[in-house]
């Protein structure tokens, strides 16, 4: 039982992501997913793709996002948070 919060946080991860974009391929949304906690090359070796493999994935993924650095990817991943409580706190 002590992987389930884990598994939770994943979850509530792939939720923000695909609700910011659901036109993200499912290795676009590993590789953001990953993104959040690991480095490219240790992503890379994680999934076992190559480094511009992920970089490609990285890049098609953020583009669909509309952002450009993985900073603004950990920004839309706290808005999308704030703005799901705002919403629920408002029903």
């Amino acid at each position: 039982m002590a992987h389930r919060p884990r598994a939770h946080a994943a979850d509530e991860l792939r939720g923000r992501l695909l609700g910011l974009c659901l036109a993200l391929t499912t290795q676009e949304l590993q590789v953001c997913l990953r993104l959040l906690g690991m480095t490219q090359k240790g992503l890379a070796a994680d999934m076992g793709l190559a480094l511009p493999t992920v970089k490609t994935c990285r890049d098609r993924a953020f583009g669909r996002l509309g952002i450009h650095f993985r900073s603004e990817l950990f920004a839309l991943m706290l808005l999308e948070r704030a703005l799901r409580n705002r919403r629920a706190q408002a029903r």
